[in-house]
C-alpha cells in the first residue's frame, strides 16, 4: 500500500475523484493539502493508497516538517469499517519512528462523524481547530498602522521568527516551511511593516475564482495594537477589485482571535479539528 512521494497526474486525479465522493457522501470538506501533493518530489511527504481493481478506495498522506507530522486521508464510503485506515496507520508507525517525529497531528473535518468515530479508536487527544472563512463584502476603512509589501529573500529570518513565535514551531520546522513556500506555485508572500520595521506576514494563493489568505501572523509583542487589522483590511480592499471570492484559513484558539477576522467581514463556513496522536 505504501507509495513514494511522487504523484502522477493520473494519481492526482484519482485522489480528487475519491475526495469528491467522500465529501458528497458525508457533506464535508476534506483538507488534503493538494498543493503539497502536486509538488515535484516534495520533502517530508509519504503516501499510502489502496485500490479495488483499478479504483482508488483508500488514501492517507503524512506531511512532515521538522519534528512534526500531519496525517490526513479518506476511505470510500462503501469500504469503511474494514480496517483499511487502521492498516495505513500501522504501516506508517515504522515511518514515524524512522523520522523521529515528536508530534503527530491527525486532522478531520469537524462535521465528519466517520472521522471522529475512527479517532476514538486511537490514542489521541484534541489539540486545536483550524477555520476556513469567507469574506462577505463590507465597507472597510483601513488605518495607516501597517504597510504591506512583497516579501524579499532577505526577509527569511523575519518569516522564520514569525513562525516560531506566532505558531509555536521549532526553528527546523520554520525553515522547512519557508523552503516549501518557495516551491509552491500561484502564491505571493507579503511582509507587514509598522513604523519601518517588519512585524508580520501573510501569503496569498490564487486558484480559479478564489483567493486564499494563509499564514497571517503578527509578532506577539505587536499584537493587540491594530496592526493586524490594518494590514488585513488593506489586503482585502486591494484584492476585492479582482472580484474573486476571498477566503481565509486560520488557526484560532479562542473566540477573541476569531473576532478580528469577523470584524473585517469574514464568516466561518468550515472547520478542521486536529488531534495529537500518542504512539504509546
Amino acid at each position: 500500500m505504501e507509495r513514494d512521494n511522487m504523484l502522477s497526474k493520473k494519481e492526482l486525479n484519482e485522489i480528487d475523484v475519491l475526495k469528491k465522493i467522500c465529501e458528497e457522501q458525508d457533506n464535508i470538506q476534506l483538507k488534503l493539502n493538494e498543493d503539497w501533493l502536486a509538488m515535484d518530489n516534495p520533502d517530508g511527504l509519504k503516501i499510502y493508497k489502496s485500490y479495488k481493481e483499478t479504483d482508488l478506495i483508500g488514501f492517507m498522506a503524512v506531511y512532515g516538517f521538522g519534528l512534526t507530522a500531519e496525517v490526513c486521508g479518506m476511505v470510500h464510503p462503501d469500504h469503511r469499517r474494514k480496517g483499511m485506515f487502521t492498516s495505513f496507520m500501522e504501516e506508517a508507525a515504522g515511518y514515524f519512528n524512522q523520522k523521529k517525529y515528536t508530534k503527530i497531528l491527525l486532522n478531520t473535518p469537524a462535521e465528519s462523524s466517520s472521522g471522529k468515530a475512527f479517532l476514538k479508536t486511537l490514542p489521541c487527544a484534541y489539540s486545536f481547530t483550524e477555520y476556513q472563512m469567507k469574506w462577505q463584502p463590507v465597507s472597510l476603512a483601513p488605518s495607516n498602522q501597517a504597510l504591506v509589501r512583497k516579501a524579499k529573500d532577505e526577509d527569511k529570518e523575519l518569516e522564520i521568527r514569525l513562525d516560531i513565535e506566532a505558531f509555536d514551531t521549532t526553528r527546523e520546522e520554520a525553515e522547512q516551511h519557508w523552503n516549501l513556500r518557495k516551491q509552491e506555485h500561484g502564491q505571493s508572500n507579503y511582509i507587514i511593516e509598522h513604523a519601518g520595521s517588519g512585524v508580520g506576514k501573510l501569503r496569498i494563493q490564487r486558484a480559479d475564482n478564489q483567493l486564499w489568505i494563509y499564514g497571517f501572523a503578527i509578532l506577539p509583542i505587536y499584537q493587540g495594537k491594530g496592526i493586524g487589522r490594518s494590514a488585513l483590511q488593506q489586503v482585502i480592499q486591494k484584492q476585492s477589485i479582482s472580484q474573486k471570492e476571498i477566503h481565509l484559513e486560520v488557526q484560532a484558539d479562542h473566540q477573541h482571535t476569531l473576532g478580528l477576522y469577523q470584524s473585517c467581514g469574514f464568516e466561518v463556513y468550515h472547520s478542521q479539528d486536529y488531534y495529537r496522536y500518542d504512539e504509546g
